[in-house]
């Protein structure tokens, strides 16, 4: 931000205060950090209501919350739904996964071969450095079992968290 000043009464000497905190601190202790809620018009302090994470001030499918991980803007309405992947097979027999990214955000990958299953973790999470709208994840069998060619299907979801 750029502060400009004019020295109209003539004086020789003038103070200016400032204060730094870091991305994570959240007075309310609404899963919002201040940074998030004070750039989106919302206030820090309070976590009830439209400034809470339920909140929902542009009446989309989205809440505060869920806008701030999915790095939504809070005040316009999204009635596109959530990010669109695909998947596909390789070749090989594996299966490629492409789906948006974002930096900041950690993403796990699950899959279950049958939807009645238990959905299980492939690999380990992951964090984002830098946006990316078609980031490839690949499943070869290194992080699933058994291995995706031997399957005839596999399902995939992505949880996105954010510190």
């Amino acid at each position: 931000e750029q502060v400009e000043m004019t020295n109209v009464d003539g004086q020789t000497s003038f103070l200016i205060g400032l204060a730094l905190e870091s991305g994570n601190i959240d007075n309310d202790a609404d899963s919002l950090p201040n940074w998030w809620e004070r750039d989106n018009g919302l206030d820090p302090e309070s976590d009830t209501g439209t400034d809470g994470p339920t909140g929902n001030g542009d009446g989309d499918p989205f809440n505060q919350f869920e806008e701030y991980v999915l790095g939504l803007d809070p005040n316009v309405a999204e009635f596109n739904g959530l990010p669109n992947g695909q998947i596909e097979p390789t070749e090989s027999g594996d299966f490629t996964v492409t789906f948006p990214v974002l930096a900041g955000r950690s993403y796990q990958v699950w899959y279950v071969d049958d939807l009645t299953g238990t959905w299980q973790t492939a690999g380990s999470p992951f964090t984002a450095t830098s946006d990316n709208a078609a980031y490839v994840w690949t499943d070869d069998g290194a992080h699933t079992s058994p291995n995706p060619s031997t399957i005839e299907n596999r399902f995939y979801r992505i949880e996105i968290t954010r510190p």
